[in-house]
Formats: structure tokens, C-alpha cells, sequence
């Protein structure tokens, strides 16, 4: 009977135990679903509003330089219609051609190294997964000492 009593007991605290972790279990994964959710709704929000900056940053670019060869076409037709009854036509088309291409090479060479570093899409969301992080590998740590 003394074997049977601790044994009956253990069996009532293994059950209880067990309905108290999967209660636990239970509260947890609702949480857990609850912080994901949010947690997409902060990515979908970020997106949305890194899609509308790059939107607007690709339609002011597309403006600018519509406009920046409009000006320098109309620039070097404004300069060759200046020249054009004189000896220097050809001096000064050859000089538009050749500062066109420096401008153009400079250009080019500027936008390949341009440093975008300052532009963190996503930081919050990524700063909050980071958290997230540090938060279960601390739960984690907690649980198994």
C-alpha cells in the first residue's frame, strides 16, 4: 500500500503538472500568434511605406532627368544657332560632344559609388525582431538552468 500511495500520488501531480504546462502551452501559443501577427502587420506597414518612397523617389528622378536633357539639349541647340554663321560651328559642336560625354562619364562614375548607407528600409522591423530575439534566447537561458 505504501508502494501504491506515492505512485497514485506521483500519477496526480504528473496530470496536474501536464494540464499545468499545456494550459501554459496553450496561453503562450496564443501569444506567441498574437506577437506575430503584429509582427507582419509592422512589415506590411513598413512595405507599404518603403513601396511608396521608392515610388516617389523613382517619379521626382524620372522628372529630373526628363528636364536636366531637355535643358542640355536645348542648351547645345541654343550654342550652335549662336555659333553657326561663324568659323566655330565645328570647334563648338565637338566641344558640347566632348562635355556632354565628361558630364555623362562623371555621372556615371558618381552614381557607382554613391553610398545609399543612410537609407535603412525596414529598421523597426528589424529592430524589433532583434528584441525578439534577445527576449527567447533569454526565456530560452531561463529555462534550461
Amino acid at each position: 500500500m505504501s508502494a501504491s500511495a506515492p505512485g497514485g500520488h506521483h500519477d496526480a501531480a504528473t496530470s496536474t503538472s501536464a494540464f499545468a504546462t499545456w494550459r501554459l502551452l496553450r496561453a503562450s501559443s496564443d501569444v506567441f500568434a498574437d506577437h506575430t501577427a503584429a509582427t507582419f502587420d509592422l512589415l506590411l506597414l513598413e512595405w507599404q511605406a518603403e513601396r511608396a518612397r521608392v515610388l516617389q523617389l523613382l517619379f521626382l528622378t524620372l522628372i529630373a532627368g526628363a528636364c536636366v536633357l531637355l535643358l542640355i539639349g536645348f542648351a547645345g541647340l541654343l550654342l550652335l544657332a549662336a555659333v553657326w554663321e561663324t568659323p566655330f560651328r565645328i570647334p563648338a559642336a565637338a566641344a558640347l560632344l566632348i562635355v556632354f560625354a565628361a558630364v555623362g562619364w562623371v555621372s556615371w562614375r558618381k552614381s557607382r559609388s554613391l553610398d545609399i548607407s543612410g537609407v535603412q528600409p525596414f529598421a523597426t522591423l528589424r529592430e524589433e525582431l532583434k528584441k525578439d530575439r534577445a527576449l527567447i534566447q533569454a526565456q530560452t537561458r531561463e529555462a534550461r538552468a
